[in-house]
């Protein structure tokens, strides 16, 4: 808190209005002082295909061991049989978009995040989302995620087996919501809204006085 308060510091520019919230009701930061510029999210990389993969892929970052876990148990279940599981590791920009547009399913064990770009770039992509919302992931994500408690394995297994046969009942009706998602959050999260916030932001800061 000192840190924050030190007269060095005149304002602050998060990345998600959760950190805001947090920087200006926990910290008690001035909240004419703390800015926030959404990341943006490249539409012409993260967009939904016309058709998925039967494959589940998750990060090798945040909480691997979670997924990692997730999919041997997955692999005690005839209905997970079907499905390939993936993990990723470092990719390019380009790579990782690929992976997510193909992929019919994201596991999201990153917590805490400061925005949670993996989630929100998955949503875009058209995926199913089961797992952690990493807090800040809340600010886009309550409708789109199958929302798991941290570290509830048994219960990440399970609301990925439930999200899965709830899409094989209505295949249809779950690919429009899951494109419904994606343009909502491309669309509130875009490269030109995320320019525009930092012109106003940068200004604001730049314009003000002693």
């Amino acid at each position: 808190l000192n840190l924050y308060r030190h007269p060095d510091i005149r304002f602050v520019v998060t990345v998600s209005d959760d950190n805001r919230r947090f920087l200006v009701e926990g910290c008690g930061i001035d909240a004419s002082r703390v800015f926030t510029v959404l990341n943006g999210i490249d539409g012409d990389l993260f967009y939904p295909p016309e058709r998925k993969q039967r494959r589940i892929v998750y990060l090798s970052r945040k909480h691997v061991q979670h997924p990692r876990s997730v999919q041997l148990m997955a692999s005690q279940r005839s209905f997970l049989q079907r499905y390939e599981f993936r993990e990723l590791p470092r990719l390019s920009h380009n790579d990782l978009a690929s992976e997510l547009r193909e992929a019919l399913v994201f596991l999201s064990s990153g917590h805490p995040e400061g925005f949670g770009l993996p989630l929100a770039e998955a949503i875009a992509s058209g995926c199913i989302v089961v797992g952690y919302h990493g807090l800040a992931g809340r600010d886009f994500c309550n409708e789109a995620l199958h929302q798991v408690e941290f570290g509830d394995l048994l219960g990440f297994l399970n609301s990925l087996e439930s999200a899965l046969m709830e899409f094989e009942l209505n295949p249809d009706l779950i690919t429009n919501k899951l494109i419904s998602y994606a343009l909502e959050l491309r669309k509130r999260y875009s490269l030109d809204n995320e320019r525009q916030q930092c012109l106003s932001v940068w200004s604001k800061i730049l314009n003000a006085s002693d």
